[in-house]
């Protein structure tokens, strides 16, 4: 039995706790229901905590108390959990966070098919503001995230985004700076750390913001990563993956730079975006240390959200009011693929290369390697071809996309509901013909009359006649023994 199950546990105010159903484990600690606080979930550590972690600890609490709005955006620290027995700290409540999914379910085109069908471009971009606003919010009071990832950062069906694991922040207190936990991801640390150990430096609020362009960047680019993409020599020896190819500087994605890498096919390039937006991306991944901050990003894509325009072939495709024509319509044209399911799904299949695709893109992502991503097509439209006289066609589609809630300011809320494609107009139907008489197809026969016989050859009609009747008798007895023969075999077989 684990020593939160048998340890006799209180809150801040000395009542006792009890913990519920365990709903979530880590390396070092495991998450319960409390069923006196159902707003709350509690953090209980496997092994208690160092002193300068409880002290870390005692500092957010009391930083959450003056500051509601952390709360508010993050599972930040609430209260304190003691033991009974000694008043030692071994763990701390949280708010509960409720219908939440990692963020990389949302950008990763099959995940978000499961888990967000109704999300479209637009939806994706106000994520990105609300991530953005997110990051904000925790600046703004000298805080830094530290661990950026895509686990890390939640968001809800409202496209609400709220950041989980607060307790490995660096939390700036009223005397002193508590640094962040010494843990990272590859993918998402900034060019000057990559290959170094954690524990020998310090992050600050401009290393969040390389996590947090590459979060944005795969939020708008449809889970693609700002570096991976088709090498465009051989890669030396020895040289692969994310930790190289972001030392190095390697933004696939770059309109400016000749890197070792370029865009794959079939994927949006960083024309998709306006110049201002792109531009944010070229200085948050060129070698210069001094990138773009979280509130440049908000003030930059709520301008972009103001630009949007929808398709007027598919509702389900979102797009900047830069493009004449739908980016989206145009991938899929040339083969590629089918990124939303909204709308655009009234005329998709399911074809047998995209698990293949997505097996390849998630092990890409998994395993931290380089890849030369393939042209498999996943979603694609079936061609419609109409036939001469009768065409089945679909029912028409229901509302793929209802309005969202607009209680809260930083909900996704579409322009417009989306509808599904208009309704084709009914086949042609083929004129009737006017019956005609067989007479005017055929030509007409003329046959010769029968020859009417004469009395002189009487006697050889007769003759005939009677000829022809023995003929028939004799047939008949031909066929009648013809029948009996195969039965009489058993007989003569049984009696020999």
């Amino acid at each position: 039995m684990s020593r939160s199950s048998t340890a006799v546990l209180t809150d801040a105010h000395g009542h006792r706790l009890s913990l519920g159903k365990k709903i979530g484990s880590g390396g070092e600690g495991d998450v319960f229901l409390v069923p006196k606080h159902p707003e709350s979930v509690a953090k209980v550590y496997k092994s208690p905590p160092a002193a300068e972690h409880l002290r870390k600890l005692e500092a957010m609490v009391s930083i959450g108390r003056d500051h509601r709005e952390l709360p508010s955006i993050a599972a930040w620290p609430t209260s304190l959990i003691r033991s009974e027995r000694n008043r030692e700290p071994i763990g701390f409540l949280m708010p509960k966070l409720l219908d939440v999914r990692d963020i990389h379910e949302l950008y990763t085109p099959k995940d978000r098919s499961n888990h967000f069908p109704k999300a479209d471009w637009g939806f994706l971009l106000h994520t990105t503001i609300n991530c953005a606003d997110a990051f904000e919010k925790i600046h703004q009071h000298g805080h830094v995230v530290g661990d950026v990832n895509q686990s890390n950062v939640v968001v809800g069906t409202d496209s609400c985004v709220r950041l989980i694991d607060c307790d490995s922040m660096g939390v700036r207190a009223a005397t002193k700076f508590f640094p962040a936990t010494p843990v990272g991801i590859d993918a998402y640390t900034p060019p000057e750390f990559q290959g170094q150990a954690l524990h020998n430096v310090q992050r600050n609020q401009n290393h969040d913001c390389f996590g947090l362009a590459v979060l944005l960047f795969q939020l708008l680019f449809v889970g693609r990563h700002p570096y991976s993409g088709s090498p465009r020599a051989k890669t030396p020896h020895g040289q692969s993956g994310f930790t190289d190819a972001i030392r190095n500087g390697d933004f696939a994605y770059s309109l400016k730079s000749t890197g070792n890498l370029a865009p794959p096919p079939g994927v949006p390039t960083l024309d998709l975006v306006p110049k201002s937006v792109g531009a944010l991306f070229e200085r948050a991944f060129s070698r210069s240390t001094k990138r773009p901050t979280a509130a440049a990003w908000c003030s930059s894509l709520r301008s972009l959200e103001s630009q949007i325009k929808t398709c007027p072939t598919y509702k389900g495709h979102k797009y900047p009011s830069q493009h004449s024509v739908c980016p989206w319509c145009k991938l899929v044209n040339k083969g590629g693929t089918e990124y939303f399911f909204t709308a655009a799904n009234q005329f998709a299949a399911w074809t047998p290369e995209a698990d293949e695709f997505h097996a390849i893109l998630n092990d890409a992502q998994n395993d931290l390697h380089l890849v030369e991503v393939p042209i498999l097509p996943t979603w694609r439209r079936t061609a419609v071809v109409p036939t001469p006289v009768r065409l089945t066609l679909p029912a028409k589609p229901e509302p793929r996309l209802p309005p969202f809630k607009a209680s809260a300011v930083n909900r996704y809320v579409p322009d417009q509901p989306v509808v599904g494609p208009p309704e084709l107009p009914p086949p042609p139907i083929a004129p009737k013909l006017p019956a005609r008489p067989i007479s005017s197809v055929l030509p007409e026969l003329h046959l010769p009359p029968e020859p009417v016989p004469r009395s002189s050859d009487s006697h050889v009609l007769k003759r005939e006649s009677r000829l022809a009747e023995w003929s028939v008798a004799s047939l008949h007895v031909v066929a009648v023994m013809a029948w009996l023969f195969p039965l009489t075999i058993p007989v003569f077989v049984v009696y020999y």
